[in-house]
């Protein structure tokens, strides 16, 4: 499979897992599976088209006919070619020399170059994490690593790092962004971000990169969110802190911030109902999905081809020799032969009568 065919598929599949989700499922409240679908998501994507499909097996079967039942002929039609007109009159025509663009390697070198910029963006991103971490002071906590620094900016977490500094919040507002951020070091939320940068890496031209990035970011803020509320946090003096925390400020491309830009979205899925739970079922819906994906990018199916049995016979239109023409042949060649032996008894006789 070349890189088209690959980045093509992938691309359909983008369109259908992702689509789904988005029309069926980013409003419900199951966090934990939404986090484990988009997860999911980018597996298949990323997969399914790589999966080998068993290729045909062919069977061809031949019945060749004896050799002396197939006539052969020797003769030869012969062809005649006719130069056009203005290769005789004026010589060969010589071709004028054209440009031609391989739009492959082009296409190629574009879709390199995309990668490569977003490549660098990530590796200065986990550079500017390690350069902080250089410069902050830790202290090890029960669940974390807390990593203060004297600059200012926002609380962050990165793995089981909680980056903090400088700020002018209250004691109580302090804890609640702990606790969140907690949330994401002890469950692991940075690999999710970290996987989804590597995705939109390869998948930098797609349409949909952009919204499944947020997707996942929001997501692992409603888990977070979640967790903090049912450790007794005062709803609205969570929300509060929500809208207070340095909205301003931007987030660094490899974390989990408590001040997302989601903030309106994270406070509506605060307040909603939880989904019932016979919207669970709509989650068994990617498994018929699946197997349609499945069928729909690979076009070739796994099985056996059979071909009849092919018997070889004789072409209709082959020229036979013409027996007529033998015995002909023959009947003049038996006679020329006894006109030599006729002639060589007349010569024998001629002599004969000379010596007598």
């Amino acid at each position: 499979m070349n890189w088209i065919s690959y980045l093509f598929q992938a691309s359909l599949l983008f369109f259908l897992f992702y689509g789904f989700y988005w029309l069926f499922l980013k409003e419900e409240t199951y966090h934990q599976i939404n986090r484990a679908v988009l997860l999911g998501i980018i597996l298949v994507i990323v997969t399914l088209p790589l999966i080998p499909v068993p290729e045909p097996v062919i069977e061809i079967k031949q019945q060749f006919l004896p050799i002396e039942n197939i006539a052969f002929t020797t003769e030869i039609p012969e062809e005649t070619i006719s130069l056009p007109e203005s290769m005789e009159a004026t010589g060969p025509v010589v071709a004028e020399p054209t440009i031609q663009i391989n739009w492959q390697k082009s296409l190629l070198l574009l879709y390199l170059v995309g990668v490569i910029a977003l490549g660098l963006r990530f590796m200065f991103a986990l550079a500017s994490i390690f350069g902080l971490l250089i410069w902050s002071n830790l202290k090890k906590q029960e669940d974390f690593i807390l990593a203060f620094s004297d600059r200012h900016f926002q609380t962050f977490s990165f793995f089981k790092i909680i980056f903090t500094g400088r700020d002018d919040q209250s004691e109580k507002a302090r804890e609640q962004i702990l606790i969140h951020e907690s949330v994401h070091a002890r469950e692991w939320h940075c690999i999710d971000i970290i996987l989804v940068e590597l995705f939109s890496i390869l998948f930098w031209f797609h349409p949909f990169t952009g919204m499944l990035k947020r997707s996942i970011k929001l997501n692992l803020e409603y888990i977070a969110d979640a967790t903090v509320l049912r450790s007794g946090a005062n709803r609205k003096a969570y929300q509060y802190s929500l809208l207070k925390v340095g909205t301003n400020q931007k987030d660094l491309l490899l974390t989990n911030s408590f001040n997302h830009s989601f903030i309106k979205k994270r406070i509506i899925m605060m307040n909603i109902k939880k989904s019932p739970e016979w919207k669970k079922l709509k989650y068994l819906l990617f498994l018929p999905l699946f197997l349609f994906s499945y069928t729909f990018v690979n076009t070739a199916q796994a099985q056996t081809v059979k071909e009849p049995v092919e018997k070889v016979k004789p072409e209709k239109n082959k020229v036979k020799p013409d027996k007529q023409k033998e015995k002909e042949l023959e009947k003049a060649q038996r006679t020329l032969e006894k006109a030599q032996l006729e002639k060589e008894k007349s010569m024998i006789q001629l002599e004969k009568a000379q010596k007598a």
